[in-house]
């Protein structure tokens, strides 16, 4: 089993797709496209919310275009970084896109979405089920939390103050349910 949470979960797929000693796959609280996605995509978010304008928004996002331009351009390098990290590391990591592998495993897959994480945005795990959709395959389970955020957390109101509801056992046992179903 093949178990991969955030960023690990953008490697299992192509791990799974290489292995084939690997019987099932689980994402959890991750995407399966390119992760520079992620900020173009909060980036229009909250223009729609309202958080921004969209003319900030679509600065945002040239400006996102244009650093990932840069990285682009110069993958290997180790001298230039961009949000914690170096071209070298975004220029592997982003250059592997999830959704390939994954449509190309018959193993069970499971992918596990809060709809309130902005780290890994729930549209691009939508997205993975409408392919799935679209080419017929079934091989797919994809489980969407409501409100569930990134650290697995459910963000409610008591008594007019903002508390966290773990959902992180709830997930896990639902994991191991579906790896013994499956």
């Amino acid at each position: 089993i093949a178990l991969g949470i955030s960023e690990g979960g953008q490697l299992v797929p192509r791990l799974a797709h290489e292995c084939s000693h690997i019987t099932h796959l689980v994402g959890l609280v991750t995407t399966g496209l390119n992760q520079f996605y992620s900020s173009i995509i909060n980036r229009r978010m909250d223009a729609i919310a309202g958080i921004i304008t969209h003319q900030e928004a679509q600065n945002a996002v040239d400006e996102l275009f244009e650093q990932y331009k840069k990285i682009y351009a110069d993958p290997e390098s180790t001298e230039e970084w961009y949000y914690g990290h170096p071209y070298k590391r975004w220029g592997s990591f982003c250059n592997d896109i999830p959704l390939d592998h994954l449509v190309e495993l018959d193993i069970p897959i499971l992918y596990v979405k809060g709809t309130a994480d902005s780290n890994s945005p729930v549209l691009q795990s939508d997205y993975i089920m409408l392919e799935f959709i679209r080419q017929g395959k079934t091989n797919l389970t994809y489980l969407t939390l409501p409100g569930v955020d990134h650290w697995l957390n459910e963000t409610v109101l008591v008594d007019g103050k903002r508390e966290h509801i773990s959902k992180r056992q709830k997930v896990f046992d639902h994991i191991a349910d579906w790896i013994s179903e499956n």
